[in-house]
């Protein structure tokens, strides 16, 4: 087996970043943006500029905060107080701290030409500390903010980010199978594993006839070997012969009872009492 290892640095990575958003009219909507993004390999943020590459109608929108007007309240020197002037109606402030009065966002809008339907008056405040006209009379700005309903656009942002190089590591090794010249060529990952020794297990094959035997064996005493015939118990032969009722097996235990029967035991010699004769004494 021969293993080469090779490293290399991958340039020219990049990543396709795509973007939605959607504009308000009086809203600019750029030719490219910037996105900031994540690296799908390495996972740190990358930063780029992708253009835009479509742009269509979306119907309309509120733009809040959108609508900025400012409007005029005069000095009244009969009632001492700030007055709004719409036509012919006037509408004094609530107090000198605020310009607001009951009804005050419609009719700010009536003094404006603005539709109600699609402009909103959020809140007024007082813009300035007043100013006298040449005439005498004293006037102060108010400021009228909210929101207004206008056209909606939507825009497609999409293109190629730029992503970081990234060093990259290859091992080949090859492997000849035999004498025919097979070549095996495989990208491999090598890993140290302490491996535990094997312990090699002894099999022992035993035949039907080595595990009767076996089994006889162990189930026979020392005592016991002197009364075997043939290598089997008497006993056994007995019971197969009593299972059996085998003719053959009879015979054939007869004989080997008659070769192999114990010799009787020797019987103790007792000493003859001697008897006496007839007269003597």
């Amino acid at each position: 087996m021969d293993t080469s290892k090779e490293e290399w640095i991958k340039s020219g990575r990049s990543n396709t970043v795509s973007v939605e958003r959607t504009y308000l009219d009086g809203q600019e909507i750029p030719e490219s943006i910037d996105i900031e993004s994540t690296d799908d390999t390495t996972g740190e943020t990358i930063y780029g500029n992708i253009p835009r590459t479509d742009l269509q109608d979306d119907g309309a929108g509120w733009w809040d905060g959108g609508m900025e007007q400012w409007i005029k309240y005069r000095w009244n020197d009969e009632t001492s107080q700030w007055i709004f002037e719409v036509g012919d109606e006037t509408f004094p402030a609530a107090s000198d701290d605020s310009p607001w009065f009951d009804g005050c966002e419609s009719k700010i809008l009536q003094s404006l030409n603005l539709d109600a339907t699609f402009n909103q008056i959020t809140s007024i405040a007082w813009d300035s500390e007043g100013w006298q006209e040449a005439d005498g009379s004293w006037w102060k700005s108010v400021k009228a903010t909210g929101n207004r309903m206008i056209k909606r656009s939507r825009a497609w942002f999409s293109g190629e980010v730029a992503e970081a190089d990234l060093p990259m590591v290859s091992y080949t090794s090859h492997y000849v199978s035999d004498v025919t010249g097979y070549l095996i060529t495989a990208n491999v990952t090598y890993e140290e594993i302490l491996l535990e020794p094997e312990t090699e297990t002894e099999v022992v094959t035993q035949t039907p006839e080595t595990v009767l035997e076996q089994t006889q064996a162990e189930n026979v005493s020392d005592s016991d070997k002197d009364k075997m015939i043939a290598g089997i118990p008497w006993q056994d032969l007995v019971i197969l012969f009593l299972e059996t009722g085998s003719v053959v097996l009879g015979f054939i235990m007869i004989g080997l009872l008659a070769k192999f029967r114990p010799k009787p035991r020797a019987w103790l010699a007792i000493p003859k009492k001697e008897s006496k004769q007839k007269g003597e004494n």
